[in-house]
């Protein structure tokens, strides 16, 4: 497990995808989206599961990789052919393939990448990645990001530009930032992921980001 810096609130993304039924813990534990049975924990919906800190967090969605798609992901391991890559909060995997890249890569570093094929059994083939040094990751739902985004990109390029933030964003629920208000930009990205259904809602975020 890796100690990348995480956003307020947030569980290491390097924490375990768990499905309903799963054994979590062989403890009691009375945590939210988890039951107790014959004194063991189990995931009562699908979630990732930080057994350091004994923290569960329950997904509304599983990412499923497509064609186009941009991610942030961690390198987890280096392979003949390459590099995997977790996507976090999917079950499938990613790949860099070493023919022709330039740059080398180590596990526990956080990349940003291209998703340029998904093969029937969902190998997912990346492209174009880059490294992501520093920074601040925060882990949301994958099915608010298109909010998040907003139309062309208009809601995170307004975040960026009020926080001075560089943000980089992942279709599959992971965004990474760095920069001079950081938890500031993390809070709005949370208060979108809660607030996403909601009318106003830009107006809220931009008055949000202004106020003191």
């Amino acid at each position: 497990m890796t100690n990348l810096p995480l956003a307020k609130g947030q569980v290491d993304f390097m924490s375990n995808i768990v499905v309903p039924g799963e054994m979590i813990s062989e403890k009691p534990l009375r945590i939210k989206g988890a039951y107790v049975e014959n004194g063991k924990t189990y995931a009562e919906v699908i979630g990732m599961w930080d057994s350091a800190k004994e923290r569960f967090v329950p997904l509304e969605s599983i990412y499923v990789p497509s064609i186009g798609d941009s991610i942030v992901g961690v390198v987890d391991e280096e392979k003949m052919i390459g590099y995997g890559v977790n996507l976090i909060s999917s079950p499938y995997k990613g790949l860099i393939l070493s023919r022709g890249l330039r740059t080398r890569f180590a596990p526990c570093e956080v990349i940003f990448a291209e998703i340029m094929e998904v093969s029937e059994v969902k190998d997912v083939i990346l492209s174009r990645p880059v490294k992501l040094f520093g920074g601040t990751t925060v882990l949301v739902s994958s099915a608010k990001i298109s909010r998040i985004i907003g139309k062309r990109s208009s809601m995170i390029e307004m975040i960026s530009k009020l926080t001075k933030c560089e943000i980089y964003v992942g279709k599959n629920g992971i965004i990474w930032l760095k920069g001079d208000k950081v938890q500031k930009a993390v809070d709005a990205i949370l208060k979108i992921e809660k607030e996403a259904h909601t009318p106003g809602l830009t107006d809220r975020i931009q008055k949000f980001l202004t106020s003191n």
